[in-house]
């Protein structure tokens, strides 16, 4: 993993142990050890998240990024808020200390990502990680297809709530995007989808356990525009 114990505990002091500081709020340690290698294997110069909350996924973003003056955008309406509305400014705080060039946009992600668009920027990665309902991440993924660059890298945190999992599948049957994680797997399905999940995709749920949890990753392959009156079921 890029970022080190000291890195975690010089940014969140308080914290007893090196995962401490992950645990409290976001990706789980296992996950955050899984973003930090995606970055560094796919090297992108510029990279944007939808929603920073404490920051623990920003800081390992942030310290991976670094290496090559990498750049992180970061969209959250609460970031400066008081509590409990909001998050007193803690992510800012921590990225500050790692990378000092960040960029805070405290607007909501629909107004805040239209304008990304708008302004013609572009990225070559794109961390959703909201509001986790089924329509607004929908929006995440349809304004984040618009902003990332064919070859870029889409990843997705919660991919097992039922919204998220049926945002996801829309884009697996709709866009041109080849998926790097194991199959999107939800607890709402019926026990006898949990079964034969189990029976077909053994290995990749045993993957995506022990070096996912609910971690999705995709890599786009093409700029794509749907046509009008055609959806692929999902």
């Amino acid at each position: 993993m890029s970022i080190s114990p000291s890195v975690i505990q010089e940014v969140f002091p308080e914290s007893h142990t090196a995962t401490d500081a992950f645990i409290r709020d976001g990706m789980s340690p296992i996950e955050l050890k899984k973003l930090a290698e995606l970055i560094r294997t796919h090297h992108p110069t510029d990279v944007l998240e939808i929603g920073m909350a404490n920051g623990t996924s920003s800081i390992v973003m942030a310290d991976t990024l670094r290496s090559w003056n990498g750049r992180l955008t970061s969209i959250d309406p609460h970031q400066t808020l008081p509590s409990p509305t909001g998050y007193e400014s803690a992510g800012v705080h921590a990225v500050a200390k790692i990378l000092p060039h960040h960029r805070l946009i405290e607007e909501y992600d629909y107004l805040a990502l239209s304008r990304l668009v708008e302004a013609r920027e572009q990225f070559d990665c794109i961390l959703i990680d909201g509001f986790h309902s089924f329509d607004l991440t929908l929006l995440d993924l349809f304004y984040a297809d618009k902003l990332l660059a064919p070859g870029g890298l889409l990843l997705c945190h919660d991919s097992s709530s039922p919204a998220v999992y049926k945002a996801l599948r829309w884009l697996e049957t709709n866009k041109p995007y080849d998926r790097l994680s194991p199959p999107l797997y939800t607890g709402a399905w019926s026990i006898g989808r949990k079964i034969a999940y189990r029976l077909l995709h053994g290995a990749e749920r045993k993957m995506r356990q022990m070096e996912w949890h609910m971690l999705a990753a995709y890599q786009k392959q093409s700029a794509h525009t749907m046509p009008e009156h055609v959806l692929t079921e999902f």
